[in-house]
């Protein structure tokens, strides 16, 4: 989830220094490194000399506030961090510090440093960015303050490179927040599917005010959008819920797959359901024992990215999901899961899609299709080197593609009951040359499943593209992927999203910032994939554009686009008119006519 996997491990993974703003703003005294106070030397937290040797300076580990000269123990970082209060674009009070973000909005000073040596604490090094010293799995992984470009365009995320372009030839309709709420912190992660006679369902989720739990909106129309109900949230045993996402089967049932966990134990994944989308089943946790990755010497574990899709031959939804052990982004294992039905009792298969051969892998971000046969659709993200989870989904720091990155796919067929049997083997959908971004990948696929498409997001820190492969029956190949943004090598684009219209014209939409602020973009193609309508903005309004993890201003892990109607309906988020990451971001939905 830049898109954190789960709004908990982003917070954790913040928690640990992984945010740093204010890069270069020393302390009081300009130092760098080492500073002099009245008690003694301090370099690297360690005091020496002095009379104020019995209490830990700047840096140094601790167990609690009462540990520290300056009164304030970070003991989210492992063996605690000695720090002292400071804020946004204002110096720390303690003299060799500079002032970082360890998590969205809330400030504290860190030792500043100009080489390892100035951290003087084992398992520390000198950020060479930031200036900052943090655990050493960190060093070159912070994200320090960006530059700001027109209305709210981050580097080095691709900014700005040009001008806001024209209207596509779709007329979209003005934008509605269904979600909105001065009770919430932020809602994000928008999801949709549309029912029959003007029923649209959306899931959200939404962080409620103070942070530290979630819960996952519903909200329901059923006169095409002109006004939205709010059912009752969807809320589990589990505090933090997130990646909410929807399907509908052929007798008008709706489904709502989502994640939940702790942030310290195992996760779930739970399914609840309706008949009209006003009125939800408990949700039920549908993963089984066999689900659940374990390490002998590891805690925790998890689950990321559900998302349910209904096979229409047993008109049953069955739901992909990533399963791992440990702390998220370490060395695994991971597995890309697919479960069928709505409890943990159901009798449809439960299968390992990933089936890897040698490929040492970490691996997340799955996503369903189904054709009208009912053989199944799966893609996601892997990479040979974890910590690229982490740098472009939970800490944030600049979006970065790598060749260790590559998106995969596996063709589910069905057994003789019409349920998912496992796949015979995985193809690499991306090409070799490809510079992976570790986010969302789409995949759609045509009725009748003689072609696969799948949109990924390539490119390096200095701009990122939307990329579309094509697939012929089966996926056993793919063939070089188009460049869907008609502005390749500019800006930041991420996020896709995939819908085909009722005459078969294949439509993507995407997060863009090219004129400086956020946008959803969207393009055409009437060729199946070969070429593309010129990019035109799909949202009526900006908003705060960043693709770090900021909360409440956040735009979440992904926009949706869903076909139903008649119409084309597409659900996003972000901070409408924001400026700074304060602003908070909300759930938008917009729609327009297609064939």
């Amino acid at each position: 989830m830049r898109s954190p996997p789960t709004l908990g491990l982003a917070l954790a993974a913040c928690a640990a220094l992984a945010c740093c703003s204010n890069p270069g703003n020393g302390g009081t005294g300009g130092q760098t490194g080492g500073a002099t106070t009245g008690g003694g030397t301090t370099r690297g937290g360690t005091t020496r000399g002095g009379s104020g040797g019995a209490l830990g300076q700047l840096g140094a580990g601790c167990g609690a506030d009462s540990d520290c000269a300056s009164g304030t123990c970070l003991q989210q970082i492992i063996g605690g961090y000695c720090s002292a209060p400071c804020a946004e674009n204002s110096p720390c009070t303690v003299d060799g510090g500079t002032c970082v973000e360890p998590l969205p909005g809330q400030f504290a000073c860190g030792l500043a440093c100009t080489v390892d040596a100035d951290c003087g604490r084992s398992g520390f090094g000198c950020d060479p960015t930031c200036k900052v010293c943090v655990p050493s799995p960190l060093e070159g992984q912070v994200s320090c303050a960006p530059s700001y470009a027109g209305g709210g365009g981050r580097l080095p995320d691709g900014g700005v490179c040009g001008t806001l372009p024209p209207a596509g030839s779709a007329s979209w309709s003005a934008s509605v927040s269904p979600s909105e709420s001065d009770a919430t912190l932020a809602e994000a992660e928008g999801a949709a599917v549309a029912g029959d006679a003007g029923t649209v369902v959306l899931a959200f989720m939404v962080t409620l005010d103070g942070g530290g739990q979630n819960e996952i909106g519903v909200a329901t129309t059923v006169d095409d959008g002109a006004h939205f109900t709010l059912a009752t949230p969807l809320q589990t045993q589990d505090p933090l819920l997130y990646d909410p996402s929807l399907a509908t089967d052929s007798t008008g049932h709706f489904y709502c797959a989502f994640g939940g966990g702790n942030g310290t134990t195992q996760g779930h994944v739970y399914v609840a359901s309706s008949t009209d989308g006003l009125t939800w089943s408990t949700p039920t946790s549908i993963e089984s024992p066999k689900d659940i990755l374990s390490v002998a010497g590891e805690n925790g574990g998890g689950i990321d990215k559900p998302f349910v899709a209904v096979n229409p031959v047993s008109n049953e939804p069955n739901t992909v999901f990533t399963s791992f052990s440990g702390g998220y982004g370490g060395p695994g294992p991971y597995q890309i899961r697919i479960v069928g039905g709505t409890s943990a009792q159901t009798s449809q298969a439960d299968l390992q899609l990933d089936i890897d051969g040698t490929r040492a892998a970490g691996r997340d971000l799955p996503n369903l299709a189904f054709d009208l046969n009912g053989f199944g659709y799966a893609v996601w993200a892997e990479t040979t080197d974890e910590e690229q989870m982490i740098d472009d989904q939970a800490t944030g720091t600049a979006i970065n593609g790598s060749l260790n990155s590559s998106i995969y796919f596996a063709w589910i067929p069905l057994d003789a009951d019409g349920l998912p049997d496992p796949p015979s083997g995985n193809t690499r959908v991306s090409a070799a040359t490809d510079d992976v971004v570790f986010d969302v990948p789409r995949v759609a696929v045509t009725p009748v499943g003689d072609s696969i498409f799948v949109a990924y997001v390539v490119g390096n820190d200095s701009a990122t593209d939307i990329a579309l492969a094509v697939g012929a029956s089966g996926g056993v190949s793919f063939a070089a992927p188009v460049i869907v943004n008609d502005d390749p090598g500019c800006a930041t684009h991420f996020h896709p999203a995939l819908s085909f219209d009722g005459a078969g014209n294949l439509w993507v939409s995407w997060i863009d910032n090219r004129d400086g602020d956020g946008r959803v973009y969207y393009a055409v193609s009437q060729d199946r994939g070969k070429t593309f309508s010129p990019s035109a903005p799909l949202s009526d309004a900006p908003f705060y554009f960043t693709t770090l993890y900021d909360v409440p201003a956040w735009i979440g892990g992904y926009q949706s686009l869903v076909y139903g109607n008649g119409e084309l309906y597409s659900v996003w988020s972000g901070a409408v008119n924001g400026t700074t990451s304060q602003d908070a971001a909300h759930v938008y939905f917009q729609k327009t006519s297609a064939p």
